[in-house]
């Protein structure tokens, strides 16, 4: 029934809201993507395009294959940006080594190793020379409480990982620069990983 209830844009912003501390959201973009006026973001996995909110004037980019959250991110974001609805399968030709930045917020842990390195592939592609790609997602530690645990294995997503499980991901295509693990940023008791990686040959 969550599920079903997170696939509505109004529900799934109102949650965020609701989880996230205040001042938080904000961080992110301050401290990890780092947006600059004019860059140009790929965001992979965009819902209805929340982040926007707390981003310069940057040219964005935004894919999501539900059609509920693109038709409310044109609908707030339009001016802002351009958003496709379907999943990202390729890189057009004009594309192709043109961003500054390539997002995946909370995209990982809903994908298969196998589909990440997909993602990863097309994320080396899009960026330009010193491009950087930045993901944030749940994940398992060691001695992680009981409660946080289960949140982690009752979340949509069906591949919540180790640091480890997601760096290896990482590693064919990209250099890992800085990852870090948040356990505060929800009001929930709750560990978000956070990487930061640049494509390999441009570290």
């Amino acid at each position: 029934m969550l599920d079903h209830a997170l696939e509505r844009p109004s529900f799934y912003t109102f949650t965020q809201r609701l989880w996230y501390r205040p001042g938080r959201q904000q961080a992110y973009v301050n401290e990890w993507i780092r947006p600059r006026p004019g860059d140009r973001i790929l965001d992979v996995g965009c819902g209805p395009g929340t982040l926007l909110t707390w981003m310069p004037d940057v040219d964005y980019t935004g894919y999501d294959p539900n059609p509920r959250y693109i038709a409310e991110a044109s609908a707030h974001f339009g001016r802002r940006g351009r958003f496709h609805c379907g999943y990202l399968t390729h890189i057009p030709d004009g594309e192709i080594g043109r961003f500054d930045i390539v997002l995946a917020n909370g995209v990982l842990h809903h994908l298969s190793d196998d589909q990440v390195r997909q993602v990863m592939s097309l994320a080396s592609q899009a960026l330009k020379p010193r491009g950087r790609m930045v993901t944030r997602d749940g994940c398992y530690e060691r001695g992680q409480k009981g409660l946080a645990r289960w949140l982690m294995k009752w979340d949509r997503g069906a591949f919540v990982r180790t640091q480890e499980g997601y760096d290896a991901l990482f590693q064919r295509s990209f250099e890992v620069v800085r990852v870090a693990i948040l356990r505060d940023a929800l009001r929930l008791p709750y560990s978000l990983i956070h990487f930061e990686a640049v494509k390999r040959g441009d570290a």
